[in-house]
């Protein structure tokens, strides 16, 4: 393993959990990143996997989580989609497109902010929805990302964007978009919402 990827997983380590971890979180979470990263040194590590990773300790065990990530890299998603982020900002042009086609009104508003959806939904992408969002949110999500792969990243974006329309179509500067769009998707009725919002947009 390269000493970049060591040094990166150790800085984002501790900045994985909301609360305080103690030594056997920290070190799973290590030795889960690690031993990927000498699985699949094309890969190797991402900023954003972490939080992947602690999102699936939350329901698995050690080994569990680490084939379960295998899968999600290898299987569920394009094999370039965290090599050298191509994969993800290919994703970040395609789903500003759809915006644009689904909601010109939002897209051309956020354009006058000099706002472009992709400032929005990159961390979304990168995270695969595990980061900055309710647990229950994610899950929703994640059921339908091994269901229908990596289309239900585009569909969860689009869903979570026309949720809070309403906030972004109030806001003037990046920071305060972001603010209300968490906790807006926070509310307790938005995981029912954004299920059905992306199985409708899977009919499409």
């Amino acid at each position: 393993m390269c000493i970049r990827d060591s040094n990166q997983i150790e800085l984002d380590l501790t900045r994985t959990f909301t609360n305080t971890p103690d030594k056997e979180e920290i070190d799973t979470l290590r030795r889960i990143l690690c031993c990927y990263v000498k699985r699949n040194p094309t890969i190797g590590y991402c900023q954003g996997l972490n939080f992947i990773v602690a999102h699936l300790l939350r329901y698995l065990k050690e080994e569990e989580a680490f084939w379960v990530l295998c899968c999600l890299l290898e299987t569920i998603l394009p094999i370039d989609y965290y090599s050298a982020m191509i994969g993800i900002m290919i994703d970040q042009k395609v789903f500003s497109s759809l915006v644009k086609s689904i909601d010109p009104q939002l897209c051309n508003y956020l354009k006058q902010i000099n706002l472009d959806p992709s400032l929005v939904s990159l961390q979304w992408f990168i995270c695969l929805f595990s980061n900055n969002l309710q647990p229950d949110v994610s899950d929703i999500i994640w059921d339908y990302l091994f269901l229908n792969r990596s289309k239900t990243l585009f569909r969860a974006g689009i869903a979570i964007m026309l949720l809070i329309e309403k906030n972004l179509l109030k806001c003037s500067e990046f920071r305060t978009t972001l603010q209300l769009s968490l906790i807006h998707i926070s509310e307790p009725t938005r995981p029912l919402y954004i299920s059905y919002a992306v199985f409708c947009l899977k009919k499409k």
